[in-house]
């Protein structure tokens, strides 16, 4: 069992690609479909490791398409299986499931299966979930907090559970910034979409307490497909912010705004977590995130942000950013969190996936 608290260390002479596995990677989507599942499998595919690796994403996963998605899988003889879940192609789908009871009691083949997401689901996607869980060779979590949740209802999956952080899209930064070198007081970043937490964000720095502080704030948002209109809605609602909104900005624009943002003001509706990758990507470059506690908020994590409470979000921000030396304490906390992670690039993860693949 690989757990994220015990030290990791990458080389790419703990690897001889003549020697490798065929190991092919299931997932819903890729992109440039939105989704964090399609994202976080297209960087490990994009290491020095996973190149060689082979991806696999079904135009539809009906239940009639089942025998073509086994042929189609065959045809690439793989000698080991990871299936990234849940995601969003499946959708409700039950062939994700039929193909681990195929592969693993028919085929004998080492099938992997990678929860990205367990307690936010229904009832009914819980329940199928274990029944995957129970019958893979190996998992892998994102979190610790899903795993100790799961155990308590799959006898027995400690045994065969490996937990491996989420990580960021965003590079790792060269030298991070002391706060007092910063120049923009608070950034939001993200999705601008329904229920990411940009109604909240607007609606607390629209506000007077905010607004009469003159402050530099700035918002940095890509826009997906299909909600265009949502943007113009905000806009209208909020004019006043067009003149802080860079959207569909580059990566290297994202990367260096962060290395300047003292706050990063992340309003999750659910609260923050483990799995939330803007959060990790802000930490790693330095910025203090301000955001609420939610249900799955694990105790170990609220050292590493400002908790807030909706309706006084703004006092607690502007406290933090009026004391230099607090939010400095503050962004030190953040930066132990991420490094105490254990692995903290691509080429880091892809390693652990090959080791976890020859358990």
């Amino acid at each position: 069992m690989i757990l994220i608290s015990e030290p990791f260390i990458y080389s790419t002479k703990l690897w001889d690609s003549s020697e490798m596995k065929n190991i092919l990677i299931i997932t819903g989507v890729l992109p440039p479909k939105v989704c964090g599942v399609g994202d976080y499998t297209k960087n490990l595919l994009d290491t020095e490791i996973g190149k060689l690796w082979s991806p696999y994403v079904a135009e539809s996963w009906r239940f009639r398409k089942l025998s073509f998605i086994l042929k189609s899988i065959d045809q690439r003889k793989p000698d080991v299986i990871f299936m990234q879940y849940p995601a969003e192609g499946y959708g409700w789908s039950l062939v994700p499931h039929m193909l681990l009871i195929y592969y693993v009691f028919i085929k004998k083949i080492k099938f992997i299966t990678v929860l990205h997401e367990y307690s936010s689901l229904s009832w009914k996607s819980r329940f199928f979930i274990r029944n995957i869980l129970s019958k893979s060779s190996q998992l892998i979590f994102t979190t610790n907090f899903e795993l100790n949740n799961l155990a308590k209802h799959v006898p027995g999956i400690l045994s065969k559970a490996n937990v491996l952080p989420i990580l960021s899209n965003i590079p790792n930064p060269k030298e991070i910034k002391q706060i007092s070198d910063r120049s923009i007081d608070i950034l939001y970043f993200g999705h601008i979409r329904p229920n990411k937490g940009i109604e909240d964000f607007l609606r607390v720095i629209c506000s007077s307490k905010i607004v009469n502080k003159n402050l530099s704030i700035k918002l940095v948002g890509q826009i997906p497909k299909g909600y265009e209109n949502y943007i113009k809605s905000l806009q209208a609602i909020y004019p006043q912010v067009m003149n802080i909104t860079t959207l569909n900005a580059d990566l290297d624009l994202v990367h260096t705004m962060l290395g300047e943002a003292k706050i990063c003001f992340l309003p999750y509706p659910d609260g923050i977590s483990e799995r939330r990758g803007s959060f990790l990507a802000a930490i790693q470059h330095g910025s203090v995130v301000a955001s609420y506690v939610g249900t799955w908020t694990p105790s170990g994590l609220t050292s590493a942000f400002i908790p807030l409470e909706r309706g006084h979000e703004a006092e607690k921000i502007l406290y933090f950013l009026s004391n230099n030396e607090l939010l400095t304490s503050q962004q030190l906390n953040s930066i132990s969190y991420h490094n105490e992670s254990g692995i903290t690039n691509w080429n880091e993860l892809s390693n652990a996936y090959l080791k976890i693949s020859e358990l």
